[in-house]
């Protein structure tokens, strides 16, 4: 590592991946700093529309969901009933995704909210509407769908390669110097270099937990839809219970959801996939739960229940590449401390800002290798 061709090396890798991810980072640190704060502007949104905000319901006062469900259709005569869907950022509320095709995209489709405690609709929203959904459809995918978020998870690797050579390089460019240190009685471009240095250093383990969990988000919608459609497809197909006579007529999704429950145990429901969606079958409710606790909150515990006689016909356990993505979701926004961890997110992310800026400046200022490499083998740093 001492020498100068290793640092050369290195030098290189920062060099060609820093500038080819700098703009896209720009662009995802800009997107991504009020994405941190979502669900708090979502309330706000919320309480200044005189939309509901629920505190505390008694659940025996609660619509039941199949007469929510009779609702959305009636409201949405034209539409088909895709999934439904509870969020804890919108309490007292059961969405309805309603789209042109039954097993057409759901993120695509339109969602019909009703109030849990009177069964009224409350209006509807997509998940690109507002600057919000705006903001999340660039950071996630710069609007591009899966090609783009698989472009961002390949960005996000040449960002992993920058940081990590950028950590190997620190000690050569700044031996015998205090840690972090910014010689504020130097030139200009000496300022850029310190300050470059000195936030990347201290930024370094944060940005690559963002990064890494990034690129595992990158690949949460394929890597779900694969759970959903390939494992808990083979587990549908063997359920071998003959069709009913009219087969238009379904079981209750409140008895499908509680047989559900009584087999996986989880506490809160979190989604139901309707029959023929892009989620299951023609003929079974996929039913979603989540957990109570901080992680727990965070991982999928599934059931699939026979539409037609509403029996269980499986609760099969979450694979671990699934878990592993769902947990490094709110890592990446920092949603798993509070309000005080998103603060400290917003810190780091507005740092990141000013060190991808300070890569920019000391790039355009044509700050070459061989001079530094000359000056750090003597000793003699800038």
């Amino acid at each position: 590592m001492n020498s100068s061709r290793s640092i050369r090396r290195w030098y290189f890798i920062h060099k060609w991946s820093s500038l080819f991810t700098t703009l896209f980072m720009l662009l995802a640190c800009i997107t991504g700093l009020p994405l941190i704060f979502s669900a708090e502007i979502d309330a706000l949104k919320r309480a200044l529309g005189n939309q509901v905000i629920a505190e505390e319901i008694d659940p025996s006062l609660e619509v039941s969901l199949d007469a929510m469900a009779k609702t959305a259709r009636l409201n949405r005569p034209e539409a088909n009933l895709q999934l439904l869907f509870q969020d804890d950022a919108d309490p007292g509320v059961t969405s309805f995704a309603m789209g042109k095709q039954l097993d057409g995209p759901i993120g695509s489709s339109e969602f019909l909210r009703i109030e849990n405690s009177t069964g009224d609709a409350l209006g509807a929203f997509r998940t690109s509407d507002g600057i919000m959904g705006f903001l999340f459809l660039v950071h996630s995918e710069l609007y591009a769908g899966v090609p783009g978020a698989l472009f961002l998870g390949l960005v996000s690797l040449l960002l992993a390669a920058s940081l990590i050579s950028g950590i190997v390089l620190y000690s050569p460019f700044m031996r015998s110097r205090a840690f972090a240190v910014i010689r504020l009685d130097r030139g200009s471009r000496t300022k850029w270099f310190d300050l470059h240095n000195a936030l990347g250093i201290v930024l370094a383990g944060w940005l690559l937990v963002v990064t890494v969990t990034g690129i595992i988000n990158t690949l949460a919608a394929p890597i779900t839809q694969f759970w959903l459609i390939n494992d808990m497809q083979k587990i549908v197909d063997l359920d071998e219970t003959p069709l009913p006579t009219n087969q238009k007529r379904f079981s209750s999704i409140d008895d499908a959801v509680a047989v559900a429950q009584g087999a996986v145990g989880a506490g809160r429901m979190l989604f139901v996939a309707m029959p023929g969606s892009e989620l299951t079958s023609d003929r079974h409710y996929v039913v979603v739960f989540v957990g109570e606790t901080p992680v727990t909150s965070r991982l999928y515990y599934g059931a699939i229940v026979n539409a037609y006689t509403g029996e269980l016909i499986a609760a099969p356990q979450l694979p671990w590449y699934l878990a592993i993505t769902l947990l490094s979701q709110p890592l990446h926004f920092g949603d798993y401390g509070g309000f005080p961890l998103k603060v400290i997110w917003l810190v780091f992310g507005i740092g990141s800002l000013v060190l991808l800026w300070s890569g920019l400046v000391l790039w355009w200022k044509k700050r070459t290798v061989e001079p530094v490499i000359e000056r750090t083998r003597r000793g003699q740093l800038l």
